[in-house]
């Protein structure tokens, strides 16, 4: 996708690929930032054994840990700036993973998986339900039998009744090592409530200590679903045993969860 690009001191218009700005600010964020899905799904997919895939393995942040753990896990990851940084992070820990660059609606492997994970984003950036529903399909067909769906959805969020067209939130900030470059990711959406979807608008910034700005912009769709209705699009694909749990915890989900965490079982 190319966006515009604003240079302070040139006072141009540049055009340039925003895949590796926001793959270069998703890895430092990755090292910077506390994850708590990383220790619930490694539980999981040990406790579990077999083979495991991981939808959207982006930087490795989780692929990599769980390679060093000896865990048998593939990723998914379509993007080549994210793959390219994986790969790199892969070399320097001494590991080799393996990552199939399929789109996950005519997803088609040569294998079947004792647990597949979804973590919280991938499924929710397919904005269209017919897909989503083949997407889930698919999946099932990728099982083993018995085998265990995991999906992390962010929560509908008080939030989004409260936005403001227009008016950007700061979101993340961190500096690059290799240049002592400030980046800053900013936020702005609108909501359609009817359609269940946000178009959310990215506004990256990079401060270089000469004083040079860049702005990066990007816009995506969300999706979001609720308790009952993704349930019944579980069940639709085959899926049954489906729970609901709250923020990477063994509790079942309630008011004051931010992330949902479905898991379904594929069975006879």
């Amino acid at each position: 996708m190319e966006v515009q690009r604003i240079d302070a001191n040139k006072q141009q218009l540049l055009s340039y690929s925003i895949g590796a700005v926001r793959a270069e600010l998703q890895a430092l964020l990755d090292e910077s930032t506390i994850h708590p899905d990383i220790q619930f799904y490694l539980d999981i997919v040990q406790r579990r054994g077999g083979l495991t895939l991981e939808l959207g393995s982006g930087t490795g942040r989780l692929l990599l840990q769980y390679l060093l753990a000896g865990v048998h896990v593939h990723g998914i990851e379509t993007s080549p700036e994210l793959y390219a940084i994986c790969n790199a992070r892969a070399q320097a820990l001494g590991v080799v993973p393996t990552i199939h660059k399929q789109q996950l609606d005519r997803l088609d492997l040569p294998m079947s998986f004792k647990t597949i994970y979804a973590p919280c984003g991938v499924i929710q950036k397919i904005n269209c339900i017919e897909s989503i529903e083949l997407v889930l399909q698919k999946l099932f067909e990728h099982l083993e039998m018995n085998g265990q769906l995991i999906i992390a959805l962010e929560a509908p969020q008080q939030r989004k009744f409260m936005e403001q067209p227009s008016v950007w939130h700061m979101i993340a900030t961190v500096e690059r090592s290799h240049d002592h470059a400030r980046m800053m990711l900013s936020q702005t959406g609108r909501s359609d409530f009817v359609e269940q979807k946000t178009l959310l608008m990215e506004r990256y910034d990079i401060f270089h200590p000469t004083g040079e700005l860049e702005t990066y912009l990007h816009e995506q769709t969300i999706r979001w679903y609720y308790k009952f209705e993704f349930k019944l699009m579980l069940e639709r694909a085959g899926f049954s045993e489906i729970v609901m749990l709250g923020d990477y915890t063994t509790d079942l989900a309630r008011d004051e969860h931010s992330v949902w965490v479905f898991l379904a079982t594929k069975r006879g």
